[in-house]
């Protein structure tokens, strides 16, 4: 089974390609429920993400518990040894922090590198029960009325939509420049590493996790070949 199982190395757990079925997913998105629940709905075999600093009430790593219920094995890649939003650095320095009871039946442990764990989860079982479907918490505090802004939050930068611009918005999401991308564009000032197309389009875009912005910024989707396999790392 372990030669015909993909790899697939991702920036973000919003945007999977059509070839995730059966895959292993690395992603660069948190290990909370929301982000696991997408690699689940896409029928990935397991997933590899990030823990975002782990965080209060350990939210950035309660989708591993969660996907126990599915069947799914997946681990998380601690905060301090690879970036957040970048599925390529977590393969070439990501060490994993947590996971589940799944994945370590799969010979997966605490402090074995993402690329190794990777490989090990090639053999994973397939989850045994599809997830449950599931919608993004949007809760609106206070609306725009006249010159004055409103202000709202949402679970995931991911649905963010027309309504919300010019908004202040407080989002669950991390906050490297890939999802920084995803706003739109706006006037504000931008550190001059940050391509003209992610200027944000909301008034404020305030961040809810404690974590690294990415430092590099790819300038083309590529192909990432590993071990003779073909493995995609999709850019936004």
């Amino acid at each position: 089974m372990e030669s015909t199982v993909r790899i697939i190395v991702t920036p973000s757990a919003t945007r999977l390609p059509p070839e995730t079925p059966g895959s292993v997913v690395v992603g660069g998105s948190h290990s909370a429920i929301f982000t696991v629940y997408l690699t689940a709905r896409a029928r990935a075999r397991a997933a590899i993400m990030h823990d975002a600093g782990i965080g209060l009430d350990q939210a950035g790593v309660s989708g591993l518990a969660w996907a126990e219920k599915l069947g799914m094995a997946v681990a998380a890649v601690a905060a301090g040894s690879a970036r957040i939003g970048d599925g390529d650095d977590m393969v070439r320095r990501g060490v994993l922090s947590r996971v589940n009871r799944i994945a370590a039946a799969c010979g997966v442990t605490a402090g074995m590198t993402c690329r190794d764990a990777a490989e090990r989860l090639r053999n994973a079982p397939l989850p045994h029960t599809p997830p449950e479907p599931r919608e993004e918490t949007r809760y609106v505090h206070e609306k725009a009325e006249g010159k004055r802004r409103g202000i709202a939050s949402v679970d995931s930068v991911a649905l963010m939509t027309a309504q919300d611009e010019g908004q202040v918005m407080a989002t669950g999401s991390h906050a490297a420049l890939r999802y920084c991308s995803k706003v739109g564009h706006g006037n504000g000032p931008l550190p001059s590493s940050l391509p003209s197309t992610a200027r944000p389009t909301a008034e404020a875009f305030i961040r809810l996790a404690n974590v690294e912005s990415a430092k590099e910024w790819p300038a083309a989707p590529h192909v990432c070949p590993w071990n003779g396999l073909a493995s995609f790392t999709m850019m936004s």
